[in-house]
């Protein structure tokens, strides 16, 4: 437990450092450059954002309904299966946004612009994400987010250094988000079994 909190602590670091001073940085940057329209699209997309967990309802409904309706039943296997198709269909939303994002601020991209402006989409695309998350407080959801952000981080570095195509960024990303949707799956199902052994007793 404790080798793993080290390597989510190490992990956590490039996080914390572009969080805290990433978007000032990319944004005079960007405004040094004359850009002021990829700025203003910035705070756009950062608005739009705050929006994007309605998206998160019908998946959530549906899945996590079925999926505590299994484990009522003691329908363990199924309850679990639910449990996961519902995490996939969180991520698989935010994972779409975070490489929209991505994309959009990559193809209006110089070769003056083109270190700050994915820098500046990364704040766009995961800061109201990952303060919703801190302001909601569920450890999952904090693990989700920074996670998240680890994988646009790393998305951006592979982009930098060896111009992969989209597909591959795609797979990459996905690859970083398995780890959270199964530890998000595991904490969900073992809070479950916890709740559920005092009414056996």
């Amino acid at each position: 437990m404790r080798a793993f909190e080290l390597v989510f602590g190490i992990l956590v670091l490039p996080v914390f450092l572009l969080n805290l001073a990433g978007g000032v940085v990319s944004g005079l940057w960007l405004a040094y450059l004359g850009d002021w329209r990829s700025i203003g699209f910035g705070f756009l997309v950062a608005l739009i954002s705050r929006f994007l967990t309605v998206a998160f309802i019908p998946g959530v409904l549906v899945f996590g309904g079925i999926s505590a309706g299994c484990f009522t039943k003691n329908w363990n296997v199924p309850g679990l299966l639910f449990l996961f198709l519902s995490n996939v269909y969180v991520s698989a939303i935010t994972i779409a946004w975070c490489l929209g994002v991505l994309v959009f601020f990559h193809e209006r991209a110089t070769a003056l612009t083109f270190i700050p402006l994915l820098i500046w989409s990364y704040g766009a695309a995961t800061g109201v994400l990952a303060g919703m998350a801190q302001k909601d407080g569920e450890p999952t959801t904090v693990f989700n987010a920074v996670f998240l952000q680890i994988a646009y981080i790393a998305a951006i570095i592979e982009i930098i250094f060896f111009r992969p195509l989209w597909i591959e960024v795609a797979v990459y990303f996905c690859a970083v988000m398995c780890i959270p949707i199964m530890f998000s799956t595991m904490i969900a199902y073992c809070n479950h079994r916890h709740l559920v052994a005092p009414a056996k007793a």
